[in-house]
């Protein structure tokens, strides 16, 4: 199970791609961040993983789905510009398919519901999941939208007690790719079909995975920009080599600077150690995310 953790742990260097439209090349806008201490807002995501692994010269295939709220708080602007947000976990939910030689395995769980458990692993992770309810964690992001800073190492280290656990794995990835799935904004004014260079990084306390792409204004609409990016990422996640490619789309709330809804495409590659042994893994991600201003 840690393997789907190294999955989702990966999945979060990547951003965005959006429309085109049919906009006047004449307009421009200026992305910047610009949430206000004390604002919150409801963060909704769905995830649908496909994975296929080769063990022991045999494949096997996972698939799954995942559905998780959290409620979202600017604590703090700095005086350097710097604002930090805390995501809270107020439900998740997954289903999973195991395809092997053996047959089909369902797995499933809903943290509301423990009626809603499928099979004794379901169980036992809807027990897991439920203590997570309630967790948050910190991520301080720049101007530009891009998190530099997040604790989320050490909220997991305070939960997570075994090395290998399915259920904390995969809800702790899912929080990392929450975390840092922001653009990364030019930091001065663009033009509709303007390109510029941004680098997603991430510092999770120790642990730096980066991504370089090329991002691109698509469309202004109101209040909306649209921005999209192919992104290529590399990095070491729970003891794995890993690289892949996302295509994103993602609608900008221009006067805040903060997302409303993202799509994200992802493909990857993984090298990792399963007794002693080096297990490839390759396979999609399709998330979706969505922001809402709490009243």
């Amino acid at each position: 199970m840690k393997i789907l953790g190294a999955i989702f742990c990966f999945a979060f260097i990547f951003c965005l791609e959006a429309d085109t439209s049919s906009a006047q090349k004449k307009d421009s806008v200026m992305l910047k961040l610009h949430l206000k201490k004390g604002d919150k807002y409801t963060l909704t995501s769905k995830s649908i993983t496909n994975s296929t692994l080769d063990s022991k010269g045999k494949s096997f295939s996972i698939d799954q789905d995942m559905n998780s709220e959290f409620l979202v708080s600017v604590n703090d602007i700095k005086d350097n510009g710097m604002t930090v947000v805390s995501y809270t976990l107020e439900y998740v939910t997954l289903n999973m398919q195991v395809n092997s030689e053996n047959g089909i395995t369902k797995i499933g769980f809903d943290s509301r519901d423990p009626s809603k458990s499928v099979r004794d692993e379901g169980k036992d992770m809807f027990e897991k999941a439920h203590k997570l309810i309630g967790m948050t964690f910190w991520a301080e992001l720049n101007d530009q939208a891009e998190v530099i800073r997040t604790n989320i190492d050490t909220i997991k280290a305070l939960y997570q007690t075994e090395k290998e656990d399915g259920a904390y794995e995969i809800i702790f990835g899912n929080a990392m790719q929450i975390s840092a799935a922001t653009p990364s904004y030019a930091g001065y004014p663009v033009k509709i079909g303007e390109t510029w260079k941004g680098i997603v990084y991430q510092n999770t306390e120790g642990k730096t995975v980066s991504g370089k792409s090329d991002f691109k204004l698509n469309s202004v609409h109101g209040h909306l920009a649209k921005i999209s990016s192919m992104s290529k990422g590399w990095g070491d996640v729970s003891d794995g080599s890993l690289n892949g490619t996302s295509n994103n789309t993602y609608t900008i709330d221009i006067p805040s600077g903060w997302p409303t809804e993202s799509s994200h495409k992802q493909q990857y590659n993984i090298k990792t150690q399963i007794e002693g042994k080096e297990v490839p893994i390759k396979g999609t991600i399709d998330l979706t995310i969505k922001i809402t201003k709490k009243k």
